[in-house]
């Protein structure tokens, strides 16, 4: 798709969102359970495509990844009654007498930005949480994993609903297009550098970031080390 197309779809998402489609529980938990079936069912073709971007074992990709996912779609909709729940707040004196209530709402349209390394997990965990919290969302998938970016947007459009969550596919060009629209909230995930521009673009809305960066993770060994023991669990991190 074009990135002129893209005000069109968060148009499209906005109107949806207005007409409460993504608030109610049932229709929440419909969705992570249908994400969580599509996962089940593509599980292969996730590590496969891994398999081709980066050369990854496909039983890492099922461990760290593909289970992990899964395993959190579970979670989530076990304890999603839970987390909505009202919270019963006690209410200022001055205001006396009185009943104070917290109650949790949606933010309304979400951008999803993942990255190259773990796509599937840092893609569609924030997207499981998007729509437990009762958002719509727009997912971009990082153009460095081209076979599963594709991956995934065959498990949104196939197995979500069109109407309230959408997939951009695209590079820098796009990605500029987007963080400049209005959302709601931005969840990014990648490098500082990016995501200083990535907040940037969202401070001329005021769209409030989610920001999850990468950087520099320093080892140091001491005297006591066993560095076989050590090496091959810095290893193990590293590939």
């Amino acid at each position: 798709m074009s990135t002129k197309d893209i005000p069109d779809y968060l148009e499209s998402l906005k109107k949806n969102f207005a007409k409460r489609t993504s608030y109610p529980t049932v229709w929440r938990k419909q969705q992570i359970n249908n994400l969580c079936k599509g996962m089940i069912e593509m599980k292969k073709e996730m590590c496969r495509a891994m398999k081709e971007d980066m050369g990854r074992e496909e039983f890492f990709t099922e461990l760290v990844e593909v289970m992990v996912c899964i395993e959190f779609c579970t979670h989530t909709v076990d304890y999603l009654d839970a987390h909505m729940k009202d919270v019963e707040c006690d209410p200022s004196i001055v205001f006396a007498p009185s009943h104070s209530k917290l109650r949790f709402e949606p933010l309304g349209v979400a951008l999803i930005m993942g990255s190259w390394n773990y796509p599937y997990f840092v893609t569609l965990k924030p997207l499981i949480q998007s729509i437990a919290a009762g958002n719509c969302a727009i997912v971009k998938p990082s153009e460095l994993a081209p076979c599963s970016a594709k991956i995934i947007q065959v498990l949104v459009e196939k197995y979500l609903d069109p109407n309230c969550f959408k997939v951009v596919q695209g590079g820098a060009e796009t990605a500029i297009a987007l963080t400049n629209s209005h959302f709601d909230i931005i969840c990014f995930t990648g490098s500082t550098e990016k995501g200083k521009l990535v907040a940037k673009a969202a401070a001329q809305n005021l769209t409030p970031c989610i920001l999850e960066l990468g950087g520099k993770c320093p080892v140091i060994l001491d005297d006591s080390t066993n560095l076989s023991f050590a090496a091959f669990k810095i290893c193990a991190g590293k590939f």
